[in-house]
């Protein structure tokens, strides 16, 4: 009787009427940056959706490989928002501490990853997401 009477609370749980929508909507994008690639390159993936940047040999020599994953998650928020349902929300991934890092938190401690955070964040595009 016991077990019955569980079961039963159980469905009445899961009914669809009683369970109540979510107005939003999670995505997951990921990003990622090759320098020992050819050609190297940033790349970033969203459901089916996905991009991809040549990066010029002659830019990895002023292009660390972290400003470059930095990059990489600031192109996926960029591109990706534009897709996004109006209820929808934009979990980026990155294989890179220093990209999710300073996105969330505002942290650049190297000067070119501050300067292209600053860059970033003149992109009304990156702003408004």
């Amino acid at each position: 009787t016991y077990l019955c009477a569980r079961l039963r609370t159980v469905t009445a749980v899961l009914r669809r009427r009683d369970v109540r929508a979510s107005p939003t909507i999670t995505f997951v994008a990921s990003s990622d940056a090759a320098t020992d690639s050819s050609p190297p390159g940033l790349g970033g993936f969203m459901h089916g959706y996905f991009w991809h940047f040549q990066v010029a040999a002659a830019h990895l020599r002023w292009l660390h490989i972290t400003v470059l994953e930095f990059l990489a998650a600031c192109f996926n928020l960029i591109i990706f928002d534009r897709i996004m349902p109006p209820h929808g929300r934009l979990l980026l991934q990155a294989d890179a501490t220093s990209a999710t890092t300073a996105l969330a938190h505002e942290s650049q401690h190297s000067d070119a990853l501050a300067m292209a955070y600053r860059l970033a964040m003149d992109i009304p595009a990156f702003k408004q997401a």
